[in-house]
């Protein structure tokens, strides 16, 4: 006998199932119907992949300014005060609703004389023109607010360009949590289409490399697109202003721009770029090494001396040796000449004539 069970012959008689056994009211137990779908808990991912026409602006962006202002980014123009920043992009500002676009000032530092002004050029230039600071029971909190709204909205904002002066006014900027927010609502906004370029101020005073820096947190630096500082010049002789870019931050190929503005506030912009910060750079340390340059001059005075004479005199008068290599070789060829000697490392130098005549 095998160890294998056979089965009993089928007769044709049902065999059970528990799943046909009744229910205890009597009736059969229903079908088992299909499971609802369930939401995919990923489905949010597609909310914040990049589409293509997304990734079509970074790869070509849309200038709103060639080479100053992208569509849909958060800009940050810094300057201090009195630096040219509004004058130059109210200008600039004043041009885009030929080019089809939305455009909206928001002005909020600002005296009742100038915003009279502006507000004659915007409406002849199709520019919407705020000034909520000079509007009874208004203020800039009021535009924040309206400004959250349209982010919560579904409207489209592409083609539109708001322009807010000054950042100071729409949030405590050395508060990080207020400025964090501002810059949070601006992104959303961006997100949207919205071009956004904040005005900002820079501090009172220059950091170590003499430049100055924006009045606030690490925030701004971090949250904006480009942060581009505008570097004044004052022309004395004609009352005009020279304003050069600075880059800081740039998500975009920004170009260096150089700009004039004449004593009646017209713009002109340069063909050629002209570094105002490195200017001041060198003013700054010409003043500084005025002394010494004053005691090798003195030195040099009754003719070509060596290197090592021009150190000695300098000495005399409390000038470091080290200060005044730095000080021959900085200005070498500029105001005296230098001429290597037949000595290994030695070095003689004279006036050049300019520096001569301008002695006697």
């Amino acid at each position: 006998m095998s160890g294998t069970q056979e089965l009993p012959p089928d007769d044709g008689t049902p065999s059970f199932d528990y799943r046909d056994e009744p229910r205890a009211n009597g009736h059969a137990r229903e079908p088992a119907q299909p499971l609802p779908d369930r939401p995919n808990p990923f489905a949010w991912l597609e909310d914040h992949e990049m589409t293509d026409e997304e990734a079509q602006r970074i790869a070509e962006p849309t200038w709103v300014e060639r080479g100053l202002f992208v569509e849909s980014h958060v800009v940050a123009i810094v300057a201090k005060p009195n630096g040219g920043k509004t004058t130059i992009v109210f200008h600039l500002a004043c041009r885009w609703p030929q080019l089809g676009y939305q455009v909206v000032y928001v002005h909020a530092d600002t005296n009742p004389a100038d915003a009279k002004r502006m507000r004659e050029i915007a409406r002849e230039s199709g520019v919407r023109y705020l000034t909520p600071d000079l509007k009874v029971g208004k203020a800039m909190p009021d535009v924040v607010v309206e400004l959250e709204g349209l982010a919560a909205s579904d409207a489209d904002l592409r083609g539109w360009v708001f322009i807010f002066d000054t950042l100071k006014k729409m949030a405590n900027v050395i508060h990080k949590g207020a400025l964090r927010d501002l810059l949070a609502l601006m992104r959303k906004l961006s997100s949207r289409g919205m071009t956004v370029i904040l005005l900002a101020h820079t501090n009172k005073y220059k950091n170590a490399e003499g430049e100055y820096q924006y009045e606030g947190t690490g925030d701004l630096l971090s949250d904006v697109d480009e942060l581009i500082y505008f570097e004044p010049r004052p022309n004395p002789a004609d009352g005009s202003i020279t304003v050069s870019t600075r880059k800081e931050k740039c998500r975009a190929e920004i170009v260096p721009m150089t700009w004039d503005i004449a004593a009646d506030r017209s713009v002109r912009l340069r063909e050629e770029y002209v570094d105002v910060a490195e200017e001041a750079r060198a003013v700054k340390q010409r003043e500084e090494d005025s002394p010494v340059i004053e005691a090798i001059t003195e030195c040099l005075a009754g003719g070509p001396k060596k290197q090592t004479e021009v150190i000695e005199y300098c000495r005399t008068l409390k000038v470091a040796e080290k200060r005044t290599r730095r000080v021959l070789m900085a200005y070498s060829g500029n105001l005296w000449k230098a001429r290597r000697l037949f000595q290994k490392n030695a070095w003689s130098y004279e006036l050049l004539p300019a520096q001569e005549s301008s002695r006697s």
